[in-house]
């Protein structure tokens, strides 16, 4: 293997305008027929400092070639952990102990165990529960489906309605109508960093795909918000009534229904002024775009007409007929099918861009409200019956009626009290391919389904709490152009950590390093009444040897040692959890403490102090970690 190191300076692309110079730690690696470059740098949206600091928003960036041709190697998914450096053993490491640890390290963090965790997972995936009263719950599914991790709950100033993911895959935007907000949620640090006024009774938001506008719709219009000063750049009056939002091609034009004029309002994106206005009548509701027709959709939910608008001539250019009771409208990804969910005829109606006409009227019983697309199959979810019906996608456009797969999303009707449903859908995707999650806010649980399953594989507790709604939130590396993969995150501390990179195929095993300097104000916050450090005692340690850990512990403020502590333990495991032990840590003098610990098994131990005296937990103390090798057979005499 092959490693260079480098500290290098961004340089501002025009200096004169006063953008600060970025420091840049940068590294590359040669293996296995691959070259990885690796850089980190301080990504503050305020871009006020010029390095990697404690606290602050940070990014990494991994560029993946082939050794030989240099050609970018897009679609591989590479696995990314950010830990911090501990001493083993207090020893040095030559460069092949190093590459051990390192992949000992990643076969502990494949395992997602509760034991012992990366400080930071660029693989992880977090389930959002947009709960009825006023609240979002954050769940980690640990183990996949197998098991789950409250992570923290968000307060919000009034119960949401929608949300959507910003284009940065990290700023969260909920509507709250009773408060007249719109909440940003920073999904890194799981913390509201604004509330944004935007007017009477925001119920939809609509994202543009460049991700610069979100587009509220409210009370007598929308509201335009600026995503990255979050703010209102522009309200727009349309009418009366509840309003959807559809954008056209290229984000050059906003179509918002008005059904109490029975009209949509054709906006600039360019000017945000209204340009014209399309009569269809009734009481237009629901409205999408299809990418195949390069036309916009309307339904009217009184009279059950589906009406195309033509973008270039801003007239209808077609209308279909189906039931009154049309709820809802979903296009497939590619454009073609368009799902409506009519409640009161108990029926999806299903049309085909291609043509304007409908193909299909698929029987769904429990009043459907919603539709949710993968990339197989259209979900559909019933408001007073559990199940959940699958129509395969492969199947619509045929002379056989289309296929439709009945799951059980749960164990009672998830609205059986009568409650209005929120805008927002309660089945959501996931970044497992070909997994959906379903909400069902009478069951208070969130069901994890697999497709090809008949049933859900497993499920997610909301700790007692209703939900309107579910989301993924996915943390991993984004691959922003072929070869190139980004991840943000902020350190929870200064110091040392290993970056460890992982690709399956070819296998490519590495741990590059990141140091985070240290927030003056965040130490400050944060300081303790106490410093551990662990004596420098080079061992090499054998399978049921015992090993004597020597400590010192200090008042940081006084430099004076912290001695004649009788409540300070040790606990041991040995990793990923499988044995663990306490063992008390007996003061020797002068701040200095020994634990004494038998290493019965092969593998990787860590010991980790707490005192309940210094009011210093587990987590609160520096860890060290031992290695226990294969037992030493005694040299032969002669």
């Amino acid at each position: 293997m092959v490693l260079s190191f480098v500290m290098a300076a961004l340089f501002a692309l025009c200096p004169s305008a006063g953008v600060a110079i970025a420091e840049e730690i940068s590294s590359t690696i040669t293996s296995n027929g691959l070259t990885v470059e690796f850089a980190a740098r301080a990504a503050s949206q305020e871009g006020a400092n010029d390095k990697v600091v404690a606290g602050q928003d940070v990014e990494v960036r991994f560029k993946v070639t082939d050794a030989v041709t240099g050609t970018a190697v897009s679609n591989t998914s590479p696995g990314v952990w950010i830990d911090a450096q501990k001493k083993i053993g207090g020893a040095v490491q030559k460069s092949g102990e190093v590459e051990d640890s390192c992949r000992e390290k990643i076969g502990y963090f494949l395992q997602r165990g509760l034991t012992y965790r990366a400080d930071i997972d660029l693989n992880a995936w977090y389930i959002l529960a947009l709960n009825r009263k006023a609240s979002i719950t954050v769940i980690d599914p640990l183990l996949g489906y197998g098991g789950q991790r409250f992570v923290t709950l968000i307060t919000l100033n009034s119960p949401g309605e929608d949300w959507v993911m910003g284009r940065d895959s990290r700023s969260l935007f909920v509507a709250l109508p009773a408060t007249d907000e719109l909440a940003v949620v920073d999904t890194a640090i799981w913390k509201i960093v604004t509330n944004v006024k935007v007017g009477r009774k925001p119920v939809r938001l609509v994202l543009q795909q460049d991700g610069r506008y979100l587009w509220v719709g409210r009370d007598g219009g929308v509201s335009v918000i600026d995503t990255e000063k979050r703010s209102v750049v522009q309200e727009i009056a349309t009418g009366a009534g509840r309003h959807d939002i559809a954008l056209g091609k290229g984000d050059r034009e906003a179509f918002v229904s008005n059904p109490a004029e029975g009209t949509v309002s054709v906006i600039d994106v360019g000017t945000l002024k209204t340009v014209a206005t399309v009569s269809v009548g009734g009481s237009p509701g629901a409205i999408a775009y299809s990418t195949l027709a390069d036309a916009v959709y309307v339904v009217d939910a009184k009279s059950g007409t589906i009406s195309a608008i033509d973008p270039a001539r801003r007239k209808v250019a077609s209308r279909m007929q189906a039931k009154p009771g049309l709820y809802a409208l979903q296009f497939t990804t590619d454009g073609r099918w368009g799902f409506s969910a009519n409640p009161l005829a108990n029926e999806v109606v299903v049309l085909d861009a291609s043509t304007n006409r409908l193909i299909n009227r698929v029987d769904v019983d429990g009043a459907p409200d919603q539709v949710s697309i993968s990339a197989n199959f259209a979900y559909v979810r019933s408001t007073t019956s559990p199940d959940i019906n699958l129509i395969a996608l492969d199947s619509l456009g045929q002379q056989e009626p289309a296929v439709v797969k009945t799951i059980p999303g749960g164990q009672n009707a998830p609205l059986a009290d009568g409650g209005l449903p929120a805008t927002a859908t309660v089945v959501a995707p996931t970044p497992e391919r070909g997994a959906m999650l379903v909400a069902n806010p009478t069951d208070k649980t969130i069901y994890f389904y697999s497709e090809g399953m008949n049933a859900p594989m497993g499920s997610f507790q909301n700790m007692g709490r209703e939900m309107r709604a579910a989301l993924a939130v996915d943390r991993s590396l984004r691959e922003t152009e072929p070869g190139v993969y980004i991840g943000h995150f902020r350190l929870p501390a200064d110091g040392a950590y290993d970056v460890a990179f992982r690709m399956s195929s070819p296998p490519l095993s590495h741990c590059f390093t990141l140091t985070a300097a240290q927030d003056p104000v965040l130490a400050a916050r944060s300081a303790k009444p106490y410093r551990l450090e662990f004596l420098a005692e080079e061992r090499d340690f054998a399978a049921g040897d015992t090993a004597r850990v020597h400590l010192r512990l200090v008042n940081p403020a006084t430099s004076q040692p912290i001695s004649d502590l009788t409540d300070l333990e040790a606990q041991i495991f040995l990793v990923p959890g499988t044995w663990r032990v306490l063992r008390p840590a007996k003061p020797l003098g002068d701040g200095i403490y020994e634990v004494e610990i038998e290493l019965p098994n092969l593998g990787v131990y860590y010991l980790n102090l707490a005192s309940r005296s210094l009011r210093a937990r587990y987590n609160d103390l520096p860890s060290l970690v031992l290695r226990a090798r294969e037992t030493r057979i005694p040299a032969e005499k002669g």
